[in-house]
């Protein structure tokens, strides 16, 4: 299986597909989720393609929904593993929300707990849905699983993670979680780290007007340190012309972060936005760093794990890939509630996939 260089990097047409790529993303992650969520797809391969107009498959019903997906589920293309994200859509998302069609899950512990009751029905579904045998070499929990659930919640959803697919005696597996805010203390690292978490996604300041050198994201990186949490990604807002951004890339360099994630201010023009990112790839290209995509840069020991093309999210509204098709979960919580009572993937449509590259 292709690690990121080799999945990205050394494509011939690697400039126009990675073009095509984030669009996908954008369109089925980005707006869903805001800033940050691209780090589940920057870290596996999601098909290098757009959607085959007019071939969305809207079901007739949830049971045919199932049926259809289960019948694909079962397909060879799931030989090579299969990687899992895990959301949690909060209310006070909706404003970083482009889609405003998503429900949100209430932020009281009955309702959180009844969310998690629901996502472990689909886990469990999912599992038994799955030819005997089938790979999990990769986990994802986006920031809002990591901020929002209490210990005790954390704990019982990764028991049934690994229960249904065996995820921490996978040899080598990478289990990935997302901060977007300082942890309310090192317990929470400890316990992540304690339940087999070995990569960390750092998402930097929301706001493209707070200056650059957020001492707080370099505070973040020497508290996770001493967990043993193996490699470090960060995301980072850059403006042209702020004196600091170099000064935070040599912090970044020495701390030896696994990957660097450069989000270009959008009020910028694109000349600007060039000249920023060039400035910063030169310091990285120094450094060791290779260009996985214009704007993610990551270590070479980094790139060597394997990634799948074979991404399932779990959850309201979670977008998935196979390499032929995109899956959408249903966007209501009622209607994910009430099709997994009834022992059904809350599959809401499929859309299948052109410009497929392997």
């Amino acid at each position: 299986m292709p690690d990121l260089l080799t999945r990205f990097k050394f494509h011939p047409n690697e400039n126009e597909l990675s073009g095509l790529s984030q669009s996908l993303v954008s369109k089925a992650a980005g707006d869903r989720m805001g800033s940050g969520s691209e780090w589940f797809y920057l870290l596996n391969a999601p098909p290098q393609g757009l959607p085959e107009a007019g071939k969305t498959r809207v079901f007739e019903s949830a049971l045919h929904a199932s049926d259809w997906v289960n019948s694909r589920f079962k397909g060879s293309f799931f030989e090579q593993g299969m990687a899992l994200s895990f959301s949690l859509p909060f209310p006070d998302q909706q404003s970083s929300q482009r889609n405003h069609q998503l429900s949100c899950v209430p932020p009281d512990s009955i309702g959180i707990q009844k969310y998690i009751d629901f996502m472990v029905k689909e886990i469990q579904l999912l599992a038994s849905t799955l030819a005997s045998g089938v790979r999990v070499p990769y986990l994802h929990w986006y920031g809002d699983i990591v901020n929002k659930l209490t210990p005790s919640e954390l704990t019982q959803l990764m028991f049934h993670v690994d229960r249904s697919f065996k995820i921490l005696s996978e040899h080598q597996s990478r289990l990935v979680f997302e901060l977007n805010n300082a942890p309310e203390s090192t317990d929470r690292i400890a316990l992540l780290a304690g339940l087999g978490f070995n990569t960390v996604c750092l998402n930097g300041p929301a706001s493209y007007k707070q200056p650059i050198i957020n001492t707080g994201l370099l505070d973040w990186i020497e508290e996770i340190r001493p967990f043993r949490i193996g490699q470090i990604y960060v995301g980072i807002n850059a403006r042209s012309g702020d004196e600091s951004l170099l000064q935070l890339i040599a912090s970044l360099i020495q701390w030896k972060v696994a990957g660097v994630l450069i989000n270009p201010a959008p009020d910028q023009s694109q000349n600007e936005a060039e000249a920023t990112l060039r400035h910063i790839r030169q310091r990285l290209t120094i450094a060791g760093y290779h260009r996985v995509r214009h704007n993610f840069f990551v270590r070479s020991y980094a790139s060597e794990h394997e990634v799948t093309h074979c991404m399932k999210g779990m959850g309201l509204g979670a977008v998935s890939y196979t390499e032929k098709f995109q899956f959408c979960n249903t966007t209501t919580l009622d209607d994910y509630y009430s099709r997994l009572e009834h022992n059904q993937l809350p599959i809401q449509s499929v859309t299948e996939l052109h410009s497929e590259i392997c």
